[in-house]
This record gives C-alpha cells, structure tokens and sequence, in this order.
C-alpha cells in the first residue's frame, strides 16, 4: 500500500476584485478572478497508523536566506513574524487533514512535511493552496474520489479559496470534468463558486511582495461595499482574448485603499512598478504582494533586474507564468 504522495501548491493572483455586498455570516459576496501562477510551496504527506496529524514545516532555501532577502534579523520577534507560520490546529493544512479524517471517518493519521516558498500575508493563497494540496493527497492515499460532496464541502468550508486551488468547479456545464483543471476561474459568493475561464493570452507577469504582512480580516474591517460596483467583464473579455489586445485590461481591487491605508508599502510598491514599465499594477487578495503585466519575456527579465536595484534586500521579486490547477498527485 503507498503511504506517501507529493504535490506542489501554487500562489494564486487575483486579477479582478470587487465587493457586491455585506454577508449576514460576516464575510462579503464578491465577484473575483483569480489565476494560479508558477510559485510554490511543496507538501509531502504520508499516511500513519499513529492517530492525529503532525505537521512539519519549514523556509526554502532556508530561513537564514530569506531573512537576509527580506532584511530582517530572525532574533527580533516583530521581524521574524515574516516567517512565523503555527504548525499545529491553527494551520490550515492541520485543519483540512483533520476534517477529512473526521468526515470520511477514517482511522489511522498523517505525517505532513510543508516547505514554504510563497510568503505568508501577501494575499496569494498560500494557506488555502497548502490545505487543498493536503486534501487532494489525503484523497489519492485513501483512494477516495476528490469529487466526493463531502470533500467539496469541506474545501469550501476551510477557505474561500480552496476550491479555487482545488480545481473545483461550481457550474453545472463542468460537472462531467469537475476536476480536468483550468488555468483561470470567476469566483462569485464569498469567493468559493468558482466558474472557470479560457486564457487566451501569453501573459508575463511580475510579482513583487513588499516584506510586509497584511491581515485579511483587517483589510476586509476597513474595507466599504460600493454602491455602484465595478464589472469583470472587460477583464474577462480581454483575458480570453476577444478584445483583440494583447495586454490584459479591466483589473480591478477594490481591497487596495484599506490595505495602502494599513501598510503604505503597497503604494509605493505599485509606484515603482509603474515607474520601471510594467502595465495595469495592482495588488493581489487583500495584500500585500503586487503584480504587473510586461510586454514579453525580454521585458519580464529587464524589469525583473531593474526592480531587484529597488527593491533587494527587503522583498521578493519573481516572474511569474500562469499554470493549471490542480497540481498533480504524485505516489511514492
């Protein structure tokens, strides 16, 4: 019997976010839209016969390096947060592995082994693409199948996001394919409802995270519905590539004036992503990571190494490619 699987787990970019309407459970209805992109953590889980779930984690190349990259001393507390991430019940990877244990009424537990690349507080998913990558191996070990309702469940029950990564699809046209994967998603409710969308683009992208956290509930706090919201349609339309263009346009964050109110490192990121040449600069999620669209592979690597001048040491800065979900499950 294999006991062991392996995955990557992706970032996610939001290039589209607008607030429809205040929920009565407290979170907002939205209209999103959301695609994976080539940064990722890994995750190796296998299965015990030990009850519980025991997860491991740990910075890659190492915490010392990135401590140095993001200029921070790891022996000051307020610093290091940057890469402090809990490794018991409150990660959601713990959380998600618990629950399938507990839905599917299994016996037995895990060992989870998590290497973190995609920063913590950036508003890239990395704690929802860790727990749907962990519910996804969970699956392939007890050869459960990943479109079972109650695995749905619990993905949208864990994050609005996790779907999303998961690959899961909520309209009733891609049922037959839930799980075939998609490279760029609509996201309607709270997030969780996902209707994949066709990229017609070849899309260079710069992602640059400021090495500053931002918290969700904060951001969405401060955050105000419009009355008046603003449309993906153009967004959608130009992603697809039936406007003709070869640029995307219609991006859209309406998270941005909370968070550059809270951390005014995101203005500035954005300010000298526009200055250096990339085009429709926004942040992703609810913060604080920003991206831009340059023109083509030549421009990605010129603009690459002009905002590394800026901006090393004290953030990351990667080119980025859009990928599918979800991520394959490989058995050992």
């Amino acid at each position: 019997m294999v006991q062991t699987a392996f995955t990557l787990s992706p970032a996610k970019l939001n290039l589209f976010l607008e607030l429809l309407a205040k929920r009565t459970d407290g979170y907002h209805e939205l209209e999103t839209v959301m695609v994976p992109v080539n940064w990722f953590d890994s995750l190796v889980l296998t299965r015990t016969s030990r009850p519980g779930v025991r997860l491991s984690l740990e910075w890659l190349p190492s915490r010392s390096v990135l401590a140095k990259r993001l200029d921070v001393f790891e022996d000051d507390v307020a610093e290091a947060a940057l890469l402090e991430i809990p490794t018991d019940h409150r990660n959601l990877v713990c959380k998600a592995l618990s629950g399938f244990l507990d839905v599917m009424q299994f016996e037995g537990g895990f060992d989870c082994e998590l290497l973190k690349r995609i920063p913590a507080g950036a508003g890239m998913g990395g704690a929802s693409g860790n727990a749907a990558s962990a519910l996804m191996a969970a699956a392939e070990l007890f050869s459960v199948d990943v479109a079972d309702p109650r695995i749905k469940k619990l993905a949208a029950d864990l994050g609005s996001d996790v779907p999303f990564f998961m690959g899961q699809h909520s309209s009733s046209k891609a049922e037959a394919g839930a799980f075939a994967g998609f490279r760029a998603a609509r996201g309607l409710g709270r997030g969780e409802e996902i209707e994949e969308w066709s990229v017609g683009l070849a899309i260079y992208l710069i992602v640059v995270f400021p090495g500053s956290m931002l918290s969700t509930p904060l951001v969405y706090r401060q955050s105000t519905v419009p009355t008046q919201p603003e449309s993906a349609r153009e967004l959608l339309e130009s992603l697809s590539g039936r406007c003709g263009s070869a640029m995307v346009k219609g991006g859209f964050n309406r998270l941005s004036d909370p968070a550059i109110k809270i951390e005014p490192k995101v203005e500035k990121t954005l300010q000298l992503m526009r200055h250096a040449g990339l085009r429709g600069c926004q942040m992703t999620g609810s913060g604080s990571a920003c991206f831009g669209f340059a023109l083509s592979a030549r421009h990605v690597r010129r603009m690459r190494n002009k905002l590394a001048a800026q901006f090393q040491p004290g953030a990351f800065i990667r080119d980025c490619r859009i990928i599918r979900v979800p991520s394959k499950i490989v058995l050992r």
